[in-house]
């Protein structure tokens, strides 16, 4: 990325229905000392101006009165106080960087006319979330039978997803909080069979919009800051600590219903045939029926309203829909049988049980993956990094490589109580600013701001 000023955008799904006129938007000074070429921006001809975003919600809190300056190397310890008539504990992110060069707390919108609105996007869930649509054969966009789709998550962070779209074909379903690259199955199921096909909407907002393009300029101070953090940079490159340790996990996936009921180990029988066989013999309780025309698994229970539901049947926990190709599987490709003998709740979901196949292979025992599934790869959030409070010791004759002192999106405030935050004072002196920022419960702005001098 070329040195320059410009801007990050933040904006929900529901701000995506208005159009980008309705983001956030921070400016941000990058440097790249790893190239000299600059980024002169695009033409000014269509360029559109920014206004900053109301703060009159936000509120200040305060750090408890430290210290002035501190010697280079000294602990530096510094207490935020929570305020006087908040209902809730405060979330939000702390950072202790040179000041000078401390991010931007005014955010920006954009003045001029907005896009119409339009309900391309659903409301944002709590957390990760996937949001899409589904269509028909037939081209209609609205008065549509719910369908409902079915995500599996595979490898070792597997979980199973289900949710219902709306009459105009939309749905949004929330992913649990896992971190890298999952891939995940999507398999859409149409009401009386009915063909359906899953649109999965992207992340990122395509549309741009061309702001006015500020002359890239450095104070003195910034540009003793620069130098020092690219020295820093490099620096690290050399004396850098080893990656963390990669847990390799157990080689077998997990399970997300949990512990069964009832488990089958085909090993510790004789091979039969069918798993028609299978169930009626070595499987008590699961009794192979027809309804409707169509072969259904009955799972015997104490529950009563079981019997209400039909049973969510899956092998290596992706559901099957064709009962008919499920009871068709080769028993000699089958490792173990999961069952779940109770009612099993997914959102407005509810299943007679749950019957997994689990296959020696993890290859869904070869079964033929139904129309209009696929995969897809979904790159989840990182987890942030946990904070590095053993730096190197004197003793060491390691330099003191940071840029930012601490960094922490996680910090938790309490109700009702104070936090402490605690780091080591950096190795070049000047001033240095500590920073919070976070919202409470009603979605109020909370900053905090204090300074500090290293000698």
């Amino acid at each position: 990325m070329l040195s320059g000023p410009c801007y990050f955008r933040f904006y929900t799904r529901w701000m995506r229905n208005r159009g980008p006129e309705t983001f956030c938007y921070l400016p941000l000074l990058i440097l790249n000392p790893q190239r000299i070429d600059l980024d002169l921006g695009a033409s000014m001809e269509n360029a559109r101006n920014l206004v900053p975003v109301s703060e009159e919600s936000r509120r200040i809190l305060e750090f408890r009165e430290h210290a002035a300056s501190y010697e280079r190397g000294e602990p530096v310890s510094m207490e935020l106080l929570f305020p006087g008539m908040q209902p809730d504990s405060i979330s939000g992110c702390i950072s202790v960087v040179p000041a000078g060069v401390e991010p931007s707390s005014g955010q920006y919108t954009v003045r001029g006319e907005r896009e119409d609105f339009r309900v391309n996007f659903l409301p944002d869930r709590f957390g990760p979330s996937l949001s899409g649509s589904v269509q028909y054969h037939g081209g209609a966009d609205k008065g549509l039978p719910p369908a409902l789709i079915h995500l599996s998550l595979m490898s070792d962070v597997s979980g199973y997803l289900v949710c219902r779209s709306d009459s105009f074909g939309k749905f949004t379903v929330g992913l649990p909080k896992r971190s890298g690259k999952l891939e995940i199955f999507v398999q859409p199921e149409g009401p009386d069979n009915r063909a359906v096909e899953v649109r999965i909407d992207q992340d990122f907002d395509s549309r741009h919009i061309q702001f006015p393009h500020a002359p890239f300029t450095l104070t003195d101070s910034e540009k003793r800051w620069a130098e020092i953090m690219a020295r820093n940079q490099q620096l690290s490159r050399i004396y850098g600590q080893a990656g963390l340790p990669v847990n390799p996990g157990s080689g077998s996936p997990k399970t997300f219903y949990g512990t069964p009921t009832r488990s089958v180990d085909l090993d510790d029988y004789v091979l039969l045939p069918t798993l028609r066989e299978v169930f009626i013999n070595l499987v008590p309780g699961v009794t192979p029926s027809s309804r409707r025309d169509r072969t259904i698994l009955q799972i015997e229970s104490e529950n009563p309203s079981l019997y209400l539901y039909e049973s969510l049947v899956m092998v290596d926990q992706v559901p099957v829909l064709d009962m008919e190709q499920f009871m068709s599987l080769s028993p000699a490709k089958i490792r173990q049988i999961d069952v779940i003998e109770d009612v099993y709740v997914r959102g407005d979901l509810r299943y007679g049980g749950v019957i997994n196949l689990i296959s020696r292979d993890q290859d869904m025992a070869g079964i033929d993956l139904p129309e209009h599934s696929f995969f897809i790869d979904y790159m989840a959030l990182e987890p942030p990094p946990e904070p590095q409070l053993d730096f190197a010791q004197p003793d060491d004759h390691l330099p003191d490589t940071r840029n930012t002192l601490l960094w922490n999106p996680n910090f938790v405030l309490p109700k009702g109580s104070s936090r402490d935050l605690t780091f080591k004072a950096p190795e070049f002196p000047g001033e240095y600013v500590v920073l919070f920022r976070g919202h409470g419960k009603q979605g109020e702005a909370l900053v905090a701001e204090t300074r500090f001098e290293v000698r």
